[in-house]
């Protein structure tokens, strides 16, 4: 009688062990489902990240179209009395306005942009880039930046504006060739 016990014992601990091994592996699946679904979770979130960056970036277009002379403070080198120099004080005040406005979107923009960096895989060079662009080619925006640095200090914007301002030092970078339109 004791060796049958002992024989039960032994295929009780045999199943036992095999069951454990089921559930480990069951387990180790699991878990493979899991990361994977994480991975696509994480991909979904780059992508979205990506899609949001662009379609802002493409409504900071549309307001150029509707705005041309803007598209001039932010790319081309120009503040409003460069390229409205016989305005009235009032015209160029608007003017301004419209300058100040345009760079303060554009600083926005830079602080959203670079809040998503991370999740822009091989882009996000490109957009660092285009920050340092537009703030060596925007006396409007350098001057906004300049009044409003308590704003953006403590953002990875700063970080990058501050190469750019190293880099204007070191000169050697060139701005878009933007004609004044003639009225």
């Amino acid at each position: 009688m004791w060796q049958k016990f002992k024989k039960n014992q032994q295929i009780i601990v045999s199943i036992a062990e095999l069951m454990a091994s089921f559930v480990t592996i069951i387990g180790i699946i699991g878990i493979y489902f899991v990361y994977q679904q994480l991975k696509m979770n994480e991909d979904e979130i780059a992508l979205n990240t990506v899609g949001q960056v662009y379609s802002q970036m493409v409504d900071i277009d549309k307001e150029f179209m509707n705005h041309p002379d803007a598209r001039l403070y932010i790319y081309g080198n120009l503040r409003p009395e460069d390229v409205y120099p016989d305005a009235t004080p009032h015209e160029l005040r608007m003017h301004q306005s419209r300058a100040e406005a345009s760079a303060e979107m554009m600083m926005d923009f830079f602080s959203q942009l670079t809040l998503v960096q991370d999740k822009l895989g091989p882009a996000a060079q490109n957009w660092v880039d285009f920050i340092k662009d537009i703030y060596k080619c925007s006396p409007v925006v350098r001057e906004r930046y300049a009044r409003k640095e308590a704003w953006y200090k403590d953002e990875n914007a700063a970080t990058i504006i501050n190469q750019a301002k190293a880099e204007i030092s070191e000169g050697g970078y060139t701005c878009d060739a933007m004609v004044i339109p003639k009225t």
